[in-house]
């Protein structure tokens, strides 16, 4: 079964579920793209909706790869290592009418357009990663995590490929450098300061 339509048809079935909640987090860390599908609050009725992902065959992908998929009661859990290039989600496929992945050297910048179609279904999308978010209209952002809990006004987000990490160390190594030339700046004048005073007072004694 291709990848897209198994998740697609995974979303259909939580947004027929009455009162669950799905949250949806796209991983970007060590250079590696990863997505995970977390389904909260099924009722019994609805648990029993989910069991011909039993088979594990049903969530083949291809002779390497497949799904992982976590029985937790009223839990499902659906999870996919993408490796190091980001697909259009098709979490997002469903809800946005259209969604632009831009892969550049330096940064990648994901935007939706269009209208929005799960305005009705508790969804949330998170972003997790270790690398420096340049620009985005998520809800909140913690720790690298970046939360969307109303997805109404659509996605847009641009990520550096650069860990912030390493970014910050640049930084860091920056504001010492300038703080090093500043204060031997300010050491020399104060030795100039002192030779000429010393200069001056021993001129006047001399006269």
């Amino acid at each position: 079964m291709k990848k897209i339509k198994l998740i697609v048809l995974a979303i259909l079935l939580v947004i027929i579920c009455s009162g669950c909640k799905a949250t949806y987090t796209v991983t970007y860390e060590n250079d590696n793209f990863s997505e995970e599908v977390v389904i909260d609050g099924l009722s019994s009725e609805e648990q029993a909706k989910f069991s011909r992902f039993d088979d594990p065959f049903s969530l083949k992908i291809d002779d390497d790869n497949s799904y992982t998929y976590k029985n937790a009661g009223e839990r499902r859990v659906f999870s996919y290592d993408m490796g190091d290039k980001l697909q259009k989600t098709p979490l997002l496929k469903y809800c946005f009418e259209k969604i632009y992945i831009v892969d550049e050297k330096d940064y990648i910048h994901v935007e939706t357009g269009g209208k929005y179609y799960c305005s009705d279904f508790d969804v949330v999308l998170k972003i997790k990663t270790d690398k420096k978010v340049l620009d985005s209209n998520a809800s909140s952002d913690e720790d690298g995590v970046y939360t969307w809990d109303n997805l109404k006004d659509g996605v847009n987000v641009q990520i550096s490929k650069q860990n912030v990490i390493q970014d910050s160390d640049v930084v860091i190594s920056k504001r010492t450098k300038d703080l090093l030339i500043r204060l031997a700046i300010v050491i020399v004048f104060i030795i100039v300061i002192v030779f000429m005073v010393i200069y001056i007072k021993r001129r006047n004694g001399d006269e």
